[in-house]
């Protein structure tokens, strides 16, 4: 009897995707959490517009993106603890890979009119200095990620040195002639776990 249900009930099990870990492991486009064991960057950056050898320029690359690498798992693992606690208090949003946004620059300094003789030579100054901002949006872009060298990013970097110093290059791609992708991979148990067990406050 006991043979008998065996059989029948192993008529109706159907084996799970074999192909799952493979599908998962050939994932070249997500940044973020890809299981609770496998955290993913994906970094693209331009190459450089300079007459320089071409391992040269890829080097330069690789160098960049290991920067911006850092700076995009902070934003995305800070998103992640975030989002977590949000849906433990009952406002969380079902949202896929968080969008990588860089860390805010340090504040502007605000100037104020001023009547006294250093008032208008601030003032002055400021005009004198407007004529900058013509600046391309694509230049503003470059010069504000070179800015977010601050002490809120290096004390996240410190606190996620853990995971972010296993980070292993998976993939280089420079298949564009304009810039080149690198897949940054680290794979490793309960890393979803240890991130949200964290004590940093986003």
């Amino acid at each position: 009897m006991s043979v008998l249900f065996l059989t029948f009930f192993l008529g109706y099990c159907e084996p799970a995707d074999p192909e799952y870990r493979r599908k998962v492991w050939d994932n070249l486009s997500d940044s973020g959490f890809i299981s609770h064991d496998y955290f993913q960057v994906v970094v693209t950056v331009p190459i450089p517009n300079q007459e320089k050898p071409i391992l040269t320029l890829r080097e330069d690359c690789k160098a960049r993106a290991i920067r911006k690498r850092d700076e995009m798992s902070v934003n995305l693992l800070l998103a992640q603890i975030s989002e977590e606690r949000k849906t433990w208090i009952g406002v969380g949003v079902n949202s896929t890979v968080p969008k990588y946004e860089p860390l805010p620059g340090p504040p502007q300094a605000v100037r104020t009119k001023s009547n006294s003789p250093m008032g208008a030579a601030s003032i002055a100054t400021q005009n004198i200095q407007a004529p900058a901002e013509d600046d391309t949006p694509e230049e503003k872009k470059e010069k504000k990620k070179t800015e977010i060298v601050n002490a809120d990013y290096l004390t996240y970097r410190a606190s996620f040195a853990w995971l972010l110093d296993k980070l292993f290059l998976y993939r280089e791609d420079y298949s564009d002639p304009k810039s080149c992708i690198f897949v940054f991979r680290v794979v490793d148990a309960d890393l979803l776990k240890r991130t949200l067990e964290s004590k940093i406050i986003p």
